[in-house]
This record gives structure tokens, sequence and C-alpha cells, in this order.
């Protein structure tokens, strides 16, 4: 895989392109119209990589699913004492475990403990059960692992049934309108799915290059990926007229891996906070990106 020399904080173009229409036919998998999907593929980088196999999937979840998923989360927020606001003005709802084969967790604040509701369980299990191969995949990396302190830490950290999708967060920006800036998530979301069920937002993407790219997505749009590996942010859309609110699924994957970096006020960059995770993280986001680029992904 070739390395490639960027420059940390490289310019934008004058005119960043905009995807606005939905994906109306499906990029490898020409049988599945209510589920069709729209693949990319390009090269992101972390604070540790120039050149990282990046895919990025999305489409629209079919309104049998998207419909009793949109009434779990509706009354998860309306019953949560949870909601707080952070320094970033992002208003995190309640966040959950989707079983309890995985170890609850604490990360920026909020702790993955409670067992996630029915509606989200059965979402994921649905996610599952539409992916197959993608486990299959994960499992074949079950020795992948890497040192922290006196531990060998597995890179996957249960069996894929149970470590993918797995840490659930319900994320309302509580002025209605998300703002989130330039950041690369931790090891967690090597595996991540989100799913926008209210308000409109739009989604921003660095590659290794500093091209930037950015997807306007709906309620009932999704998208899957490994921001772990690129630099993004959110925006917020002018005249949106609901709480931009999302169910944000992230996995049980390079949990060492806090985060890959976030932009600073005056405008440069942090390393993050990686523990030794480089050479893990890099083999682990080529597998994900290999698998999309072969398989895609179906909801």
């Amino acid at each position: 895989m070739g390395k490639r020399a960027v420059a940390r904080g490289s310019a934008a173009p004058a005119k960043v392109p905009v995807i606005r229409k939905r994906p109306d036919c499906s990029v490898g998998l020409p049988s599945m119209p209510l589920t069709s999907a729209r693949t990319e593929h390009f090269f992101g980088r972390s604070s540790t990589s120039l050149s990282v196999p990046v895919g990025l999937v999305h489409g629209v979840v079919p309104r049998r699913i998207f419909d009793p998923l949109l009434d779990t989360c509706r009354r998860e927020f309306e019953g949560s004492q949870l909601l707080r606001k952070s320094a970033d003005g992002t208003a995190h709802g309640p966040t959950y475990r989707i079983n309890e084969k995985v170890a609850a967790r604490r990360a920026n604040g909020t702790e993955f403990r409670k067992l996630a509701p029915a509606g989200i369980r059965h979402f994921v299990d649905h996610v599952r059960g539409k992916n197959p191969k993608l486990y299959e995949v994960l499992r074949a990396q079950r020795g992948m692992s890497h040192k922290h302190g006196d531990l060998q830490v597995k890179a996957v950290e249960a069996d894929p049934d149970d470590a993918l999708l797995c840490y659930a967060g319900l994320m309302r920006w509580s002025t209605g309108q998300c703002t989130d800036p330039w950041h690369v998530d931790g090891g967690p979301s090597t595996v991540f799915l989100a799913v926008t069920l209210e308000g409109d937002r739009i989604l921003e993407v660095e590659d290794a290059d500093g091209r930037r790219t950015r997807h306007h997505f709906r309620p009932g749009d999704w998208y899957f990926s490994s921001p772990s590996c690129f630099w993004h942010r959110v925006l917020p859309v002018k005249g949106a007229s609901a709480p931009a609110t999302t169910l944000i699924l992230r996995s049980a994957t390079l949990t060492k891996r806090l985060s890959g970096g976030r932009a600073r006020d005056d405008g440069e960059r942090s390393v993050g906070f990686i523990y030794g995770t480089r050479e893990c993280f890099e083999c682990l986001a080529e597998v994900v990106a290999n698998y999309l680029k072969k398989h895609g992904f179906r909801i």
C-alpha cells in the first residue's frame, strides 16, 4: 500500500462538491432496489497513517425497518434524563450496549453500560442478517492483536456477532443544527454505522490528498464506513425544520485507540490518543475497506 506525503491541515478546494441526490441504483447490488446503496472508495489519513484505504457506503433504510427504529429512538429521547450538552454544542442523548457480552465502557464522558431497547437491538440484528459475510471476514481476524502495557489486546475484542455495532448512541444538537469540527474517530469507529433519524446534516469528508466532498443526509439516510480512517466534520443545513438527530453505532474494535485527532481552535490538528495501535489499525482498516469494495453493505 503506497504512502502519500500529505501536509497536515491542507487547504480545501475553493468549491466543495455536494452530493444531494439520494442513490437510486445499487453499485454491485442491482437486485436490491429497496436497499439501494452507493459505495465510494478513497484513501484517508489519520494522525499516524498518511494513506489508509477507505470504503464509504450510503443508502436509504427501507420504510418498514426505519419506522419502528424511529419510534423507539423518539421514545428514548422523550424518557431520557441523560441529555447533556458538551463544549462543541452537541447534545448527547442516551447511550447503550447492544449486548452484555462486550465490556461496559466510558467514552467522551459517556457511559456505554445500559442494555439498548429492543427496537435498536432488533435493528442491529437485522443489519447482521443482511451482511453475514462481513462478520465471517472479521471473525477470521480474531487473532489480530496489539501490545498495550503488559497486555496483548485483540483488535476485535469479542466474536463479531457481539462486537460489531455493539455500542449505540443517540445524538441530537440542542440548537437543531448539527456542528461537529474536523476530527478523526477512535478505533471503535473502524466498523461504524450512522442513521439519520430526523432533520438534515452534511458530512464533509477529506481524503489523503486534502480533497473534500460533502454528503447531505436526510431522515432515513445511512452510511457505513470507517471514520477512524479519515478527517471529517458535520455541518448544519440551512432551513432544516426538525432537530438533527442521529443513531450512531460503533464496535468493540481497537478500543485503546481513543482518538485519531481533532481540530483545535487555531486550526491546527491534534495527533489524538492511539496507544501503539497503528499497525493493527492499518491492517484492520484495509480488511474492512477491501470487504466493502467486494461486497458493499446492505440494510
